[in-house]
């Protein structure tokens, strides 16, 4: 196997590296890796305990408050979006009927929305999707996220390790739980609710 490292003058091919310096730079530059990751994790825990945002994408119905991005505020627009499904919802509308009318009335869905506006949103997987519309799993998942009565969830999901970039869900124990951390969109009654 040939090995080049850049930065430390090493290539495998032209001349023979010391196996001990390289195995040394090895163990040193994978330390410093983990540490980062260390640092990074805990700070990261930190902010999250005290209810601070710290998700690459706020959800839809919230956006970041100008000048502070740990910090959520309502984006009225897509809040009177989120407040109608869970009328529909209280009405007895089933998601996917939910879904349909949305799609009737040409409501944008979250993804085609935050492209529409220039927002961050997610990449990869369904978000590629050229034609993004409502479904009943965006209606569910809307639904049933927690964050619309001003409970801010975080730490849901994660990486093992630093080596390891599988995402794995999280025990709810593990969850880091903050009431009232923004203004909610709908109330607890609405919420629970839509929720039976």
């Amino acid at each position: 196997v040939r090995f080049i490292a850049i930065n430390d003058n090493i290539d495998t091919l032209k001349d023979s590296a010391d196996d001990l310096v390289v195995g040394v730079k090895s163990i040193i530059n994978d330390a410093y890796s983990r540490d980062i990751s260390v640092k990074t994790r805990s700070a990261m825990n930190e902010k999250r305990g005290n209810g601070d945002y710290v998700g690459a994408c706020p959800i839809y119905g919230y956006k970041r408050v100008e000048g502070n991005k740990n910090q959520l505020v309502i984006d009225e627009y897509p809040a009177s979006i989120v407040r109608d499904i869970f009328r529909m919802k209280i009405d007895g509308m089933s998601a996917l009927k939910i879904a349909e009318t949305l799609n009737a009335t040409g409501v944008l869905s979250p993804l085609a929305f935050k492209r529409d506006r220039g927002l961050p949103h997610p990449r990869g997987g369904f978000a590629d999707k050229p034609d993004a519309k409502w479904s009943a799993t965006t209606v569910i998942r809307i639904l049933k996220d927690e964050t619309y009565t001003g409970t801010l969830i975080q730490g849901r999901q994660g990486a093992p390790n630093y080596k390891v970039k599988d995402i794995i869900k999280k025990p709810a124990s593990d969850w880091f739980r903050t009431e009232g951390a923004h203004e909610p969109i709908v109330s607890k009654l609405d919420y629970d609710l839509a929720q039976r």
